[in-house]
């Protein structure tokens, strides 16, 4: 459904400079995406639906000669054009949106990895319970106060990544993540009463990922 609603904000864009352009046609390999593009109803993908509609009847409402249509084609059938849109939707327009907004606020530091479908990698690798306080530390949510002495001989963890402790370091690369954890696990810091958990171990042993890849 993204891919339809920029396609959709790019044709109307184009008719809006070519007056010869009288009949925008929208075609898609994602059948329950056809069908849902133009429902009222309360559903996932509304902040897709939405703008494609206004962007339709805003193109239908300037000319009473112009037309819109939308069909499903089968996917993966060496359509050249079909092949070439399933190319282009790799590097869809909403990754590019996020190289260009301007990354503000508490998060900017951490905000680092572009969007993805996928889970990121550190989801796969990390124990839980770490993984949970490395998100609340990277979105600044954590129990989070003065410096603590008590620390000290832990951050060479982080100072092995970034001699300075770059927040974006730490909280934007892989490597800086996985130290993060491990500081996380060996301190105990982040938590309520800033103790180590018992039994703790930072790295789920039961994946194959290698955390330092």
């Amino acid at each position: 459904m993204a891919a339809l609603m920029w396609a959709a904000r790019d044709a109307v864009k184009y008719a809006e400079t070519h007056s010869e352009v009288k009949h925008l046609h929208f075609f898609a390999d994602n059948s329950a995406a056809v069908r849902a593009i133009f429902e009222p109803k309360l559903r996932r993908g509304q902040s897709f639906a939405i703008p494609f509609q206004e962007a339709i009847t805003g193109f239908l409402d300037s000319d009473g000669t112009h037309t819109f249509g939308i069909a499903w084609t089968p996917g993966h059938q060496d359509i050249p054009d079909v092949e070439r849109a399933d190319a282009l939707d790799k590097d869809a327009e909403w990754r590019r949106e996020w190289k260009l907004h301007p990354h503000q606020g508490r998060y900017a530091a951490a905000n680092r990895f572009p969007p993805s479908w996928k889970p990121p990698q550190h989801f796969e690798w990390l124990l839980r319970e770490v993984y949970g306080r490395a998100t609340q530390c990277r979105v600044g949510h954590a129990f989070i106060g003065e410096e603590c002495p008590r620390f000290n001989e832990y951050r060479h963890i982080l100072r092995d990544v970034s001699e300075q402790i770059s927040l974006p370091v730490i909280l934007g690369i892989r490597k800086g993540i996985d130290a993060l954890a491990s500081f996380i696990d060996e301190s105990g810091a982040f938590t309520r009463e800033n103790l180590r958990r018992r039994n703790s171990n930072s790295h789920n042993s039961m994946n194959t990922v290698d955390p330092k890849q």
